[in-house]
């Protein structure tokens, strides 16, 4: 089945819902950018309250089957070096049987090639993440994780679990003007105050170009000046619960959903690169990186 997302900040005890901005409730309806800046209404509502209201604050991309229950002792990353370990054989650590595999993006061609990858983005993004931050909310506010009720938010879909923000949470819409959300341009770079990080967003994969057909000057033959469409990289590294639905990201380094979860409190957007900050290019796609990197 297909799993819809809100937008939550548990520390105001606010949340908005896509479907109010005229968005499917996907995280692939919606989780992108046009031209790398400015993109649906609520993208722009979404970052906007980033940049000012919810700066600072734990925000998570929240969909209806976050259940941290799913965790398992055993990581993806572990699955991955079984696998290798399995394709090359103890044979193979040094590479001397001219085997390679693509893992993660990366060509390997030896065991131990596979395992230091597979170690170093273990130690950097664990799956995890999200899984973690959202146990913690459980204990944090009662209502988490209880099953829903006639009288709760969502109980008409049938969800199993309560993980939205519904009693004693606020629709942002019922306090803030909803054009006062919209038209927001944001900086070209998604910064991170807590992991030094920082993401270039005219360096996106480029998921299709976005085009109007209806207009007279149109010409199917010459695109080049048509705005392009990246997936939103925020809209995956604060997901809690993709890869449990329809719609969800699927694509290259889908393990890297939920890993900005444990420092969402340091998000910002800027016009130039902080010092000292270091490169994150998640390189978010579901096509092949060397046709569609810009």
């Amino acid at each position: 089945m297909g799993q819809y997302y809100k937008i939550v900040n548990v520390d105001k005890k606010e949340f908005i819902k896509p479907w109010a901005f005229g968005c499917g409730a996907k995280l692939l309806e919606w989780g992108y950018l046009v031209n790398r800046g400015f993109s649906n209404d609520f993208v722009s509502a979404f970052h906007l309250l980033l940049s000012d209201r919810w700066k600072g604050d734990r925000v998570y991309v929240v969909g209806d089957y976050a259940d941290p229950s799913d965790s398992t002792d055993v990581s993806e990353f572990d699955v991955v070096k079984n696998a290798i370990h399995k394709l090359f054989g103890n044979s193979n650590e040094n590479g001397t049987d001219n085997l390679s595999a693509v893992i993660y993006g990366k060509k390997v061609s030896s065991v131990g090639e596979a395992d230091s990858l597979v170690e170093s983005l273990k130690k950097k993004h664990p799956v995890s993440d999200w899984k973690k931050v959202l146990s913690g909310l459980y204990s944090e506010f009662d209502w988490l994780g209880k099953p829903a009720t006639v009288g709760d938010d969502c109980y008409s879909e049938g969800y199993p679990i309560l993980l939205y923000a519904c009693k004693g949470f606020t629709n942002v819409l019922d306090v803030v003007d909803k054009n006062e959300l919209l038209g927001y341009i944001t900086p070209r770079f998604i910064c991170n105050s807590e992991t030094h990080e920082y993401i270039d967003t005219m360096s996106l994969p480029v998921e299709w170009l976005y085009w109007d057909s209806d207009r007279e000057d149109y010409d199917e033959a010459d695109v080049t000046d048509d705005p392009t469409v990246s997936i939103n990289p925020l809209a995956v590294l604060l997901a809690m619960g993709n890869g449990e639905g329809g719609g969800d990201y699927y694509g290259i380094n889908s393990h890297l959903a939920g890993s900005w979860c444990q420092y969402t409190r340091g998000i910002f957007f800027s016009d130039s690169i902080p010092e000292g900050y270091s490169c994150l290019a998640p390189e978010f796609t579901e096509h092949e990186l060397d046709e569609n990197v810009a």
